[in-house]
């Protein structure tokens, strides 16, 4: 191969790596997000369960979390709330091939996680 032709092939399988990692990365990314927020979001006193369950929705939302509110469970502990929610995000590389990654969380007050 001559010395051009080696460095394009070389830019698209770099492109294709930075493609696919950002294509998997970023659902990864609005999970931990997602569930960073709605670890701080029960620590702090809130009067309903289902206020609580709103603002994870909201959060959610924000983030570009598919998250559907049938989805998410609060329930009191004490002067806090426990909370678990679960969605499925797809992943699609180049129309070709596509992955449904499943995440699911759950926090509590007491330990953030």
């Amino acid at each position: 191969m001559s010395g051009w032709i080696k460095g394009l092939f070389w830019f698209g399988i770099f492109f294709a790596a930075v493609y696919a990692g950002a294509q998997y990365g970023l659902p990864y990314f609005r999970y931990y997000r997602l569930k960073s927020d709605a670890a701080d979001i029960v620590k702090f006193p809130i009067n309903s369960a289902d206020e609580v369950k709103a603002k994870i929705v909201e959060k959610a939302a924000e983030d570009g979390v598919p998250l559907d509110p049938a989805n998410v469970s609060v329930q009191p502990d004490g002067s806090h709330f426990d909370a678990q929610a679960n969605w499925s995000e797809t992943v699609d590389l180049f129309g070709r091939y596509q992955k449904q990654l499943n995440f699911a969380f759950d926090v509590n007050a007491e330990t953030g996680n």
